[in-house]
């Protein structure tokens, strides 16, 4: 004997409490073909609807319910109620995967619906109009219709003011606005929003419940990248810690799905720290996150590899910053390694990340090739490029990032090509007489700056006996020696500053500086002949070189003079020559 009708209904609820969904749709499904009236059908439908709902069926969940609807314009016609908005917003949730103008439409439908009776005094019905604009503005936001998805936010905003047991969905509503501003990178009316939400979660006791710590722990989140953004970087990390504390919380009980969540926010603190210049923190953050991908990539390989190659790429950066060369090598190396990996399956997606740690590898190697002098790293930089660049040039992507990528490669590429052992050991040697200029600038002491000199002359010296061909290293020494030359003057030891000066011009004895400065020796030696003589010869030229000589042999006169020179050389030798036109 068949079941009947009504203990089809009882075995669908019996099945419905067990939450055994598909025992319960049979059930139900047997019950509507044996229907008899249509008010029956009406609630099986509805009934239905849901549970193809539930069980992730759209399409018959619309069926179901577009069955209903038009079961109850035939049972109630030219009536209005909540049941039929209730009707149209669960076709709209039906639609929302299947066709959004659909699932809007019926969620306008079940507004003016809800406006409508809520009009006649239906008061009870204002929590269904503010949720509706919620679920309208999710529907806009899916469709990409911004504008319209914040006007109904904002509206179930205001609906959800006189009603406070629903603050939940105004909290949502809010933390969905501050996602949107996020997005518009309105970043202060985003944190106002994410603020707000976060008052609301927090302020209820029933609100900290399980349920709702990951929405909080986002917010948080949200909140750290914002506060990141606006440059407010102790409120960032002060939002980001407590986002950690969160997911923590939230892994003890479901690791795999709150455990990746981990690992990114201690990823997001690494990258606070590094802007900061907390460089061991950001190091000490990173190593969390990276032993956490570790043990999800075991399990996981093919969702967290590239989050892996990723912690493995900033620990490279973060090393790279602090000059340990070495781990910061072996770090880009292996994130190298596994994103090449990756990109083998997936080029389009992560050829870009291959080219990010090739580059910063290239960098490296350049630091390296200039420090250690070892030409090897000319090759192993140069096979790096060409791959680099390979890829770049398969990528359609419009994106600032792939030119910086495609600019820095041809930089790069260029460098390699050109560079030799003769330019690495002269930038080597231009790095360090940089620095030792530094030191002469940093002291007032003629005598000080005259031991930096020497070094600077003796580095250079060294540099040019190796390559005397190059015409850099001979006008770096050229002007060494007289910088040189002219802090013996200042010393008022004019055999050594003449002895300096004959070296530049044996190197190049067109320099007029040379001349001026040998013309000062000769004045302390108090060979004033001499002096005055080329003293003429550099007044007499200057109108054809562009060099006031007038006003440079006057200055440094009276440099030489406040140096402690005989005040009675520098006044007869004025008196001979026209320094006074």
């Amino acid at each position: 004997m068949e079941s009947t009708f009504n203990e089809q209904l009882q075995k669908g609820a019996f099945f419905l409490e067990q939450d055994r969904f598909e025992d319960s749709i049979m059930e139900y499904t047997l019950a509507l073909k044996n229907a008899t009236n249509n008010k029956h059908k009406l609630d099986l439908n509805m009934v239905l609807g849901r549970l193809y709902q539930k069980t992730n069926k759209p399409e018959k969940a619309v069926t179901s319910f577009e069955a209903s609807l038009k079961l109850y314009d035939f049972l109630t016609p030219e009536k209005e109620s909540g049941e039929k908005a209730a009707l149209h917003n669960n076709l709209a949730a039906a639609y929302m995967s299947l066709d959004i103008e659909a699932a809007i439409s019926h969620y306008k439908s079940a507004l003016s619906q809800y406006k409508a009776l809520t009009a006649s005094a239906q008061e009870g019905l204002l929590a269904h109009v503010a949720n509706t604009h919620f679920a309208l503005a999710e529907a806009f936001l899916q469709k990409a219709s911004i504008s319209q998805a914040k006007i109904h936010f904002k509206e179930a905003i205001k609906g959800h003011e006189k009603i406070p047991e629903f603050k939940v969905i105004k909290a949502r509503a809010h933390y969905q606005l501050g996602l949107i501003y996020t997005e518009e990178f309105n970043l202060y009316d985003a944190k106002i929003q994410y603020t707000r939400a976060l008052e609301i979660f927090e302020k209820e006791d029933d609100f900290g419940q399980s349920g709702n710590k990951p929405i909080v722990a986002a917010l948080h989140n949200n909140l750290a990248v914002t506060f990141k953004s606006l440059e407010e970087y102790k409120k960032a990390i002060t939002s980001y810690k407590k986002t950690l504390e969160l997911y923590e919380e939230l892994s003890k009980s479901q690791a795999t799905v709150f455990l990746p969540y981990v690992a990114a926010t201690h990823s997001s603190l690494a990258i606070v720290f590094a802007e900061i210049q907390l460089m061991e923190k950001a190091i000490d953050e990173s190593r969390k996150a990276l032993a956490i991908y570790n043990d999800l990539t075991d399990s996981y390989p093919d969702d967290y590899t590239h989050y892996l190659a990723t912690s493995l790429h900033n620990l490279g950066l973060f090393y790279f910053e602090l000059k340990e060369i070495d781990k910061s090598e072996h770090f880009f190396t292996e994130a190298l390694s596994l994103r090449k990996k990756i990109a083998v399956q997936f080029p389009e997606s992560f050829d870009a990340d291959v080219c990010t740690s090739a580059l910063n590898l290239v960098e490296l190697n350049q630091h390296l090739l200039e420090s250690k002098m070892d030409i090897s790293y000319i090759e192993k930089s140069l096979a790096l490029l060409e791959d680099v660049k390979e890829r770049l040039n398969t990528l359609d992507d419009k994106r600032l990032v792939i030119k910086n990528m495609k600019s820095d490669c041809t930089y790069y590429q260029e460098y390699y090509n050109t560079i030799n052992l003769e330019e690495l050991s002269l930038q080597r040697t231009k790095k360090r007489v940089r620095a030792l200029h530094e030191e002469i600038n940093g002291t007032l002491s003629p005598r000080e700056k005259l031991t930096y000199q020497e070094q600077i002359v003796s580095l250079l010296k060294i540099q040019f006996e190796q390559y005397p061909d190059n015409k850099e290293l001979r006008q770096l020494l050229v002007y060494a020696n007289n910088d040189l030359g002219w802090l013996y003057l200042r010393l008022q030891e004019p055999d050594k500053a003449l002895t300096q000066i004959r070296q530049g011009e044996s190197l190049d004895g067109r320099i007029g500086s040379l001349k001026c400065n040998r013309a000062h020796a000769y004045l302390l030696q108090g060979h004033l002949k001499k002096a005055e003589v080329l003293y003429r010869e550099l007044i007499a030229t200057h109108e054809a070189i562009s060099e006031n000589y007038t006003e440079i042999i006057s200055k440094d006169l009276e440099k030489l003079k406040a140096d402690g020179i005989e005040n009675s050389l520098i006044i007869r030798i004025k008196n001979r020559i026209p320094l006074s036109r």
